[in-house]
C-alpha cells in the first residue's frame, strides 16, 4: 500500500498502567482531605469567634447605653411562686416591654432589633401572660402568636457552623419548663454564671475548702443558697468574695445568672479581661439552650469544659430525656476539636484547651472571687 493508505495505531494504556494511576490518584486525594476539611473548620472556626466578638461588642454597647448588663432571665423563681404574673407586679413590669433573657435584651444592639419587635411582649392586664411569653400559643387581637412568630425565627449570628446542627438552626424538643412551645432556634452562645450551682454539682474534688471553689452561689443563681431542696452550693467566702447571704441576694457569682438581675462592669473586681463572659455551647444535645428560653440561657462553669457527656440514649432524639439534664449537659463545649471558644468580659475572644486547669477554669467565672490573683 502506499504511504496514504497505511494505518497508524497508537499506543493504549495497559490495565496495570491504569490501575497504577488511579492509586496514585487516591494517594493524593487522601493526602489533601484533612488538609481540605482542616481548612474548612478553621474557616468555620473563624466564623464561630467572630460571632462570640459580635455578641461582646453589643453586650458592652448594652451595658455603657443602661449602666448594667442585661438580666439573664425572666425566670419567675420562688419568690414569685414561680408566678409570671406575680413576677410582672412585683418587678413593675406591667405596660412595659418584657426581655425574655439577655440575648433577646442584646440583640437590638447587634441589628438584631427587628427580630425582637415582632413580638408581644407587652403586659397590660392580668391575663396578658397567654399572650406575651416566647411560649404564648396566642396572638393578642388576633395576631401572630409568639410561639408562631419564633418558629421562623434565625438569627445566623447565634449559630456555630461547626456544629452539624447548624444547618437546621430551628430545633424541636424544647423542655416545657424552657419557655418556648413547638419551633426554636437554638442558642450555641450562653452566658457564664460562672461555678454557680447548676442545680446539683456532680463533679466535685475530695476536700471540702475544693468543693467549695468550684460550686458556689445559688441554684442557676435563682434560689438563696441554703433553702430548701436540693442541697443548694457551700458558700465560698473569701477577702473580696464574702458568702453569697451577705451579698444582697447576687446570688450567682459569674456574669449572668437565672434572674432579673444585670451586672455592672464596675462590680467586675476580678477584671473583665480575666472573667468569662459568654462562651459557645451545644444546644442540639441540651433541651433548655435556645435563643428565646428564659430557662435556660446560662452555663455554669462547674461543669467540665468541653464535657461531652456519657449518657445513654441517641442524642439526634429530641425527645431523649436525658438531653434535660441540666445540670450535665449545659456547659461550655463546642465541635472544635480539642477545646470552645470563650469570650471575657473585656469582648476578648480565645479559644481554650478542653485540658485547662479545673480551679483556674472555675476561677475564671467569678467576678470577684481572686482566685486567679492568688494564683499568680
Amino acid at each position: 500500500m502506499g504511504m496514504f493508505g497505511r494505518t497508524r495505531h497508537s499506543r493504549a494504556f495497559t490495565l496495570v498502567e491504569l490501575l497504577v494511576v488511579i492509586a496514585i490518584i487516591g494517594i493524593l486525594v487522601a493526602l489533601l482531605l484533612p488538609a481540605i476539611q482542616a481548612a474548612r473548620e478553621a474557616a468555620r472556626r473563624s466564623q464561630c469567634l467572630n460571632n462570640l466578638k459580635q455578641v461582646g461588642i453589643a453586650l458592652h454597647n448594652y451595658e455603657s447605653s443602661r449602666k448594667k448588663l442585661p438580666a439573664g432571665s425572666l425566670y419567675p423563681g420562688p419568690s414569685n411562686n414561680y408566678n409570671f404574673e406575680t413576677l410582672i407586679t412585683n418587678s413593675n413590669l406591667a405596660n412595659k416591654k418584657l426581655e425574655w433573657n439577655w440575648v433577646t435584651a442584646m440583640l437590638p444592639y447587634m441589628e438584631g432589633g427587628a427580630a425582637v419587635d415582632q413580638f408581644n411582649r407587652v403586659w397590660k392586664n392580668p391575663g396578658d401572660t397567654a399572650y406575651c411569653l416566647a411560649g404564648s400559643t396566642q396572638g393578642l387581637a388576633g395576631a401572630t402568636s409568639n410561639a408562631q412568630l419564633i418558629e421562623r425565627t434565625t438569627i445566623p449570628e447565634l449559630v456555630c457552623p461547626s456544629d452539624e446542627a447548624a444547618g437546621s438552626p430551628i430545633l424541636s424538643g424544647w423542655k416545657s419548663t424552657s419557655g418556648v412551645s413547638g419551633l426554636a432556634q437554638g442558642l450555641w452562645y450562653s452566658g457564664s454564671m460562672g461555678p454557680t450551682i447548676p442545680d446539683i454539682c456532680q463533679w466535685l474534688p475530695a476536700a471540702a475548702a475544693d468543693k467549695a471553689k468550684v460550686c458556689m452561689g445559688a441554684t442557676f443563681g435563682t434560689e438563696p443558697a441554703g433553702n430548701g431542696s436540693p442541697p443548694w452550693a457551700p458558700c465560698h467566702a473569701t477577702p473580696r468574695a464574702p458568702c453569697l447571704q451577705d451579698r444582697a441576694n447576687e446570688w450567682s457569682v459569674g456574669m449572668f445568672g437565672r434572674n432579673m438581675k444585670g451586672l455592672a462592669f464596675r462590680k467586675v473586681e476580678d477584671g473583665l479581661s480575666k472573667t468569662i463572659m459568654v462562651g459557645e455551647v451545644l444546644p442540639n444535645t441540651s433541651c433548655h439552650l435556645c435563643v428565646f428560653c428564659f430557662n435556660m440561657a446560662v452555663s455554669s462553669t462547674h461543669i467540665p469544659f468541653n464535657l461531652t457527656p456519657d449518657l445513654p440514649g441517641n442524642f439526634d432524639d429530641r425527645d431523649n430525656p436525658e438531653l434535660a439534664n441540666a445540670q450535665r449537659v449545659t456547659g461550655f463545649r463546642s465541635r472544635h476539636p480539642g477545646g470552645a471558644h470563650l469570650m471575657m468580659g473585656d469582648a476578648s475572644v480565645s479559644f481554650y484547651s478542653e485540658s485547662i486547669d479545673t480551679y483556674v477554669y472555675n476561677g475564671m467565672g467569678t467576678t470577684a472571687g481572686g482566685e486567679l490573683k492568688q494564683l499568680e
